[in-house]
């Protein structure tokens, strides 16, 4: 009796550590699938302070925010707050990710909207520039970038990408500079 207690016991042990392997394998999936959207809702939106939070710690050391910023002309005020919201409609679709160790490599195709697409556009860039609009003006192109997704007709673009991710102390983050031997 005791000998098939403990053969029991001994196969849920092998089936628990056959399982958790699996589990940790989608939960790092996930895992990295999630910082590399995260990452890409930002930079679509030209949020790049919230970018740089994920990019890795070597490529922060390199660059710093200020220069990362500068080097890529954020959007501010009302072309941010639109572009943000825009930049929910992306979907990241056919993702292959490969992972060695604390290195992966993701490939995807991704359908976004067409941000340079007049009709886009012209709700994104105030006639002054990027930041000014008064809140009403705000109200009434956030309410017309509303209208345009709710029609279904909302341009779109399908890109194929691949994106380098490292795992440091922070967890896993977008890798910007190959690594130099």
């Amino acid at each position: 009796a005791w000998i098939e207690k403990a053969m029991i016991i001994g196969g849920v042990i092998v089936v628990v550590a056959w399982i958790r392997p699996a589990t940790t394998m989608a939960d790092e999936r996930e895992a990295i699938l999630g910082v590399l959207q995260s990452y890409l809702t930002a930079l679509y939106a030209r949020d790049y302070a919230t970018a740089y939070q994920w990019i890795s710690s070597a490529d922060q050391q390199r660059k710093s925010l200020a220069h990362y910023e500068r080097d890529n002309k954020p959007f501010k005020g009302a072309s941010l707050a639109l572009a943000q919201r825009l930049a929910q409609e992306m979907v990241v679709r056919e993702t292959v990710v490969e992972r060695q160790g604390d290195h992966a490599t993701v490939q995807t195709t991704l359908s976004l909207p067409d941000g340079n697409a007049e009709d886009v556009s012209r709700l994104l860039l105030a006639p002054g520039g990027f930041e000014g609009a008064p809140r009403q003006e705000l109200e009434e192109r956030m309410a017309k970038l509303e209208a345009l997704i709710a029609s279904g007709q909302l341009p779109r673009l399908e890109v194929e990408d691949s994106w380098t991710l490292v795992r440091d102390s922070s967890g896993w983050r977008i890798r910007l500079e190959a690594e130099t031997p």
